[in-house]
Protein backbone atom coordinates (compact mmCIF):
# COMPACT_ATOMS: atom_id res chain seq x y z
CA UNK A 1 0.00 0.00 0.00
CA UNK A 2 1.11 3.42 -0.66
CA UNK A 3 1.86 5.78 1.73
CA UNK A 4 -1.56 7.63 1.67
CA UNK A 5 -3.47 4.05 1.20
CA UNK A 6 -2.13 3.22 4.83
CA UNK A 7 -3.15 6.86 5.63
CA UNK A 8 -6.51 6.27 4.59
CA UNK A 9 -6.21 3.08 5.75
CA UNK A 10 -6.14 4.17 9.90
CA UNK A 11 -8.67 6.55 9.55
CA UNK A 12 -11.06 4.13 8.10
CA UNK A 13 -10.12 2.14 11.25
CA UNK A 14 -9.94 5.02 13.88
CA UNK A 15 -13.50 5.85 12.73
CA UNK A 16 -14.89 2.18 13.20
CA UNK A 17 -13.10 2.36 16.52
CA UNK A 18 -14.61 5.31 17.48
CA UNK A 19 -18.34 4.26 16.22
CA UNK A 20 -17.87 0.91 18.13
CA UNK A 21 -16.89 2.60 21.55
CA UNK A 22 -19.96 5.14 21.12
CA UNK A 23 -22.29 2.65 20.14
CA UNK A 24 -21.82 0.00 22.88
CA UNK A 25 -19.41 1.60 25.04
CA UNK A 26 -16.54 -0.72 24.31
CA UNK A 27 -12.67 -0.28 23.33
CA UNK A 28 -11.25 -2.69 20.44
CA UNK A 29 -8.02 -2.98 19.29
CA UNK A 30 -7.35 -3.63 15.59
CA UNK A 31 -4.68 -5.80 14.46
CA UNK A 32 -3.72 -5.56 10.82
CA UNK A 33 -1.86 -8.52 8.61
CA UNK A 34 -1.53 -5.64 6.13
CA UNK A 35 0.19 -3.01 8.17
CA UNK A 36 3.98 -3.50 8.68
CA UNK A 37 6.01 -3.42 11.95
CA UNK A 38 7.04 0.07 11.49
CA UNK A 39 5.46 3.08 13.52
CA UNK A 40 2.83 5.33 12.11
CA UNK A 41 3.18 8.99 11.72
CA UNK A 42 -0.46 9.11 13.99
CA UNK A 43 1.75 7.38 16.67
CA UNK A 44 4.94 9.68 16.32
CA UNK A 45 2.45 12.85 16.82
CA UNK A 46 0.10 11.15 19.75
CA UNK A 47 2.94 10.39 21.54
CA UNK A 48 4.71 13.95 21.00
CA UNK A 49 1.79 15.56 21.69
CA UNK A 50 1.07 13.54 25.00
CA UNK A 51 4.56 15.21 26.29
CA UNK A 52 4.21 18.55 25.04
CA UNK A 53 0.82 18.33 26.47
CA UNK A 54 2.28 17.85 30.02
CA UNK A 55 5.91 19.74 29.71
CA UNK A 56 4.71 22.51 27.46
CA UNK A 57 1.02 22.91 26.66
CA UNK A 58 1.67 25.97 25.81
CA UNK A 59 3.60 25.13 22.48
CA UNK A 60 0.68 22.45 21.54
CA UNK A 61 -1.74 25.35 19.98
CA UNK A 62 1.48 25.83 17.45
CA UNK A 63 1.58 22.52 16.65
CA UNK A 64 0.96 21.80 12.20
CA UNK A 65 0.40 25.11 11.97
CA UNK A 66 0.86 26.92 8.60
CA UNK A 67 2.05 29.97 10.65
CA UNK A 68 5.00 27.81 13.11
CA UNK A 69 6.27 29.29 16.08
CA UNK A 70 10.34 29.80 15.76
CA UNK A 71 10.62 29.17 19.63
CA UNK A 72 13.43 26.87 20.28
CA UNK A 73 11.85 24.89 22.41
CA UNK A 74 9.01 24.43 20.84
CA UNK A 75 10.92 23.56 17.47
CA UNK A 76 12.80 20.67 19.71
CA UNK A 77 9.19 19.03 19.54
CA UNK A 78 9.39 18.99 15.09
CA UNK A 79 13.12 17.85 15.76
CA UNK A 80 12.36 14.86 17.33
CA UNK A 81 8.86 13.91 15.72
CA UNK A 82 11.05 14.16 12.54
CA UNK A 83 13.85 11.99 13.70
CA UNK A 84 11.81 9.22 14.75
CA UNK A 85 10.03 9.21 11.76
CA UNK A 86 13.26 9.16 10.05
CA UNK A 87 13.92 6.14 12.09
CA UNK A 88 10.49 4.28 11.09
CA UNK A 89 11.56 4.45 7.36
CA UNK A 90 9.61 7.38 6.16
CA UNK A 91 11.09 9.85 3.53
CA UNK A 92 11.62 13.55 4.10
CA UNK A 93 8.94 14.37 1.22
CA UNK A 94 6.96 12.00 3.11
CA UNK A 95 7.37 14.07 6.46
CA UNK A 96 6.87 17.47 5.41
CA UNK A 97 3.58 16.41 3.57
CA UNK A 98 2.66 15.14 7.25
CA UNK A 99 3.57 18.29 8.61
CA UNK A 100 3.63 21.07 5.93
CA UNK A 101 7.24 21.36 5.73
CA UNK A 102 9.24 20.84 2.60
CA UNK A 103 11.71 18.08 2.43
CA UNK A 104 14.73 20.31 2.95
CA UNK A 105 13.07 22.20 5.84
CA UNK A 106 12.87 18.00 6.86
CA UNK A 107 16.48 17.32 6.25
CA UNK A 108 16.96 21.13 8.15
CA UNK A 109 15.47 19.25 11.26
CA UNK A 110 16.79 15.80 10.87
CA UNK A 111 20.57 17.42 11.18
CA UNK A 112 19.64 19.53 13.83
CA UNK A 113 18.25 16.38 16.06
CA UNK A 114 21.39 14.72 15.30
CA UNK A 115 23.90 17.05 16.32
CA UNK A 116 21.83 17.85 19.55
CA UNK A 117 21.67 14.28 20.04
CA UNK A 118 25.37 13.74 19.62
CA UNK A 119 26.38 16.42 21.83
CA UNK A 120 23.54 15.47 24.50
CA UNK A 121 21.98 18.52 24.68
CA UNK A 122 19.92 18.64 28.33
CA UNK A 123 16.86 20.00 26.83
CA UNK A 124 16.53 17.72 23.80
CA UNK A 125 17.64 14.75 25.81
CA UNK A 126 14.70 15.26 28.53
CA UNK A 127 11.93 15.84 25.49
CA UNK A 128 13.75 13.53 23.19
CA UNK A 129 13.66 10.01 26.24
CA UNK A 130 10.11 10.89 27.64
CA UNK A 131 8.65 10.54 23.59
CA UNK A 132 10.57 7.82 22.92
CA UNK A 133 9.48 6.30 26.24
CA UNK A 134 6.09 6.74 24.87
CA UNK A 135 6.58 5.28 21.89
CA UNK A 136 8.02 1.77 23.07
CA UNK A 137 4.02 1.15 24.43
CA UNK A 138 3.37 1.16 20.31
CA UNK A 139 6.01 -1.40 19.01
CA UNK A 140 4.74 -4.73 18.88
CA UNK A 141 2.38 -4.82 21.63
CA UNK A 142 -1.12 -6.58 21.54
CA UNK A 143 -2.78 -5.92 24.76
CA UNK A 144 -2.97 -9.00 26.96
CA UNK A 145 -7.36 -9.49 26.80
CA UNK A 146 -7.07 -9.82 23.11
CA UNK A 147 -10.13 -11.86 21.58
CA UNK A 148 -9.60 -13.09 18.50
Amino acid sequence: MTENQIHLFHVDINRFKKSILKKYNTTIHVVSTTESEKLTFNIIERCTLEVMKIHNPEFVKYWRSKSASRIPEFILYYNIFTFFCRKAGYTYTDIGRYIHRTHSAIIHQLRTANNRLSTKDPLFMRIYVLINKDLKKYVGTIPKNTKV
